[in-house]
């Protein structure tokens, strides 16, 4: 004989088992997706891998091409993983030992229940609430063991247990869902706008080079960056992209004449360098294809300035050593025809470094500006250049590229450096600097405008500024943190940013 059950009551019961294997596989896809904010100083998040060395903890100097840090026993490094932790990304803090900065992860929190796992170099830890688990693994320099906490209670802080700064503690999240809870804002650096920021989810590739600025008549700004374009119409608060990524001309100057926008540079892919110019009749909508105007030519972007009826640019001759020389153009000419431009032929046979901006002097000459080296100005002619002895441009932080403007309401020459207070050596661009000077030699410091936390993994390199009214406003290729974690190092920039020094001829 057999039981009835009535269908009712199994509709309930079945019912309910639906709504449970539901809720379970809910659960069970929160906990995969669930999102981790590490909250600390200096975090930095990466990805385990499957195989093969990493570095555990970034040092801020060249990884991603250079196997010198890839020492067994002298570099924390990955090299054997435990399932529990292969390709999941983790966050930890650097072994920022050379400027001293405390960096540590304080707690954590997520927007979902579930375990949290943490790697410690100790093997006795006790703190409550975390379990240690049967899973260890051996760095190239310690033992880590996995330690895991049962975290009940969506976006509340969690305390991260044990921190040693030679050998911090490792939380491990699912790829894209550990993020860095309070990253440095770029708005405190003088008011920081940020116009592009890179793509890579561990700020370890797509870096930004090329800064470059200009005002319109109309006082709108146009910035460039790699091969990009953006334009704001509001000083500089918000910005939108040209749309103008068909051009090919890279390291790219940006000006303006007679009513149209023009980019001069390189012609992008070529192997010795070519000047390369392009126009644009619409506001930087759509842009000319790209025409050569000569090879061996490199810019880094300079300034595009006119003086006695001419159009002037700096620019390197390749190859290397590198010899700076003018390229100019008649302010009449059609500056899309290769014929209407001239260039110098130095004097002399001295190498002048590379990555040069131009300021005009007070005579009307175009003055170079390398990063290394002494200056070069045209010559009495229209074609010859010549290198000047003495000690122009020896300011603090111009062993790196800078920028500088004549301003003639001051009768002074203004300089930005990438001179910080916090790392003497001029080999890393920690902070940004005003100069002036009235005869481009003896060079007074005014104010230090903005500097970093980290001199291994904050940079700002390469202004390019211009003055507008009473401020000067500049564009960086920036080094600075963000939700993905520390940039890879004080060089590699993962921003483009814009910024202003509001009032810069008052005493601070």
């Amino acid at each position: 004989m057999q039981n009835h059950i009535p269908d009712n009551i199994v509709t309930k019961h079945l019912g309910k088992l639906t709504l449970f294997i539901v809720l379970a596989m809910g659960c069970s896809n929160l906990h995969a997706q669930m999102n981790i904010r590490v909250n600390g100083v200096g975090v930095d998040i990466w990805n385990v891998g499957d195989s093969g060395y990493r570095l555990m903890y970034p040092i801020g100097t060249r990884t991603g091409w250079e196997d010198r840090y890839y020492k067994p026993g002298e570099y924390h490094l990955w090299d054997n993983r435990p399932s529990e932790i292969v390709n999941k990304d983790f966050a930890t803090t650097p072994l920022d030992t050379e400027d001293g900065r405390i960096c540590t992860m304080t707690k954590l929190k997520a927007d979902a229940a579930g375990t949290i796992t943490i790697a410690v170099p100790k093997g006795d830890m006790s703190v409550s609430g975390w379990i240690k688990t049967n899973t260890s693994f051996d760095s190239s320099v310690d033992k880590y063991y996995l330690y895991t906490y049962n975290y009940t209670k969506p976006n509340t802080y969690l305390n991260i247990p044990f921190n040693d700064p030679h050998k911090p503690t490792i939380v491990f999240g699912e790829p894209g869902h550990i993020k860095f809870d309070n990253p440095l804002p770029v708005s405190d650096l003088a008011e920081g706008v940020v116009l592009y920021m890179n793509t890579d989810p561990y700020n370890r590739s797509d870096y930004t080079v090329d800064p470059d600025l200009i005002v319109l008549p109309n006082g709108d700004y146009v910035a460039g960056k790699n091969k990009a374009r953006y334009i704001s119409k509001d000083k500089g608060r918000t910005w939108d992209k040209l749309n103008q990524n068909e051009y090919l001309v890279e390291h790219a100057s940006t000006f303006y004449h007679k009513g149209a926008l023009y980019i001069i540079g390189d012609e992008a892919g070529g192997a010795n360098g070519t000047g390369a110019i392009s126009k644009s009749t619409d506001g930087g909508r759509t842009w000319s294809a790209p025409v050569g105007l000569l090879d061996n030519f490199r810019n880094s972007p300079a300034h595009v300035e006119i003086a006695q009826n001419r159009l002037w640019i700096a620019y390197e001759n390749l190859p290397w050593p590198h010899t700076v020389n003018f390229l100019s153009a008649s302010v009449d000419s059609d500056l899309m025809n290769p014929d209407s431009w001239v260039s110098t032929v130095r004097q002399d046979n001295v190498s002048t470094g590379n990555e040069t901006d131009m300021v005009l002097g007070k005579d009307g000459r175009p003055i170079a500006m390398p990063k290394s080296g002494g200056p070069v100005v045209r010559a009495t002619d229209m074609k010859t250049a010549v290198s000047e002895p003495g000690d122009k441009f020896a300011l603090p932080g111009s062993q790196s590229k800078y920028t500088a403007k004549y301003d003639p309401v001051s009768e002074k020459y203004w300089a930005l450096t990438s001179h910080s207070e916090i790392y003497p050596g001029e080999d890393r661009r920690t902070g940004i600097t005003l100069f002036s000077s009235y005869d481009l030699k003896t060079w007074k410091k005014e104010r230090l405008v903005f500097q970093g936390t980290s001199s291994s993994f904050q940079g700002f390199n390469y202004p390019s500024m211009q003055i507008d009214g009473d401020d000067i406003v500049f564009v960086l290729r920036t080094a600075w943190e963000n939700d993905r974690g520390q940039a890879q190092r004080w060089h590699d920039a993962s921003m483009f940013t814009f910024h202003r020094i509001r009032n810069f001829r008052a005493e601070p």
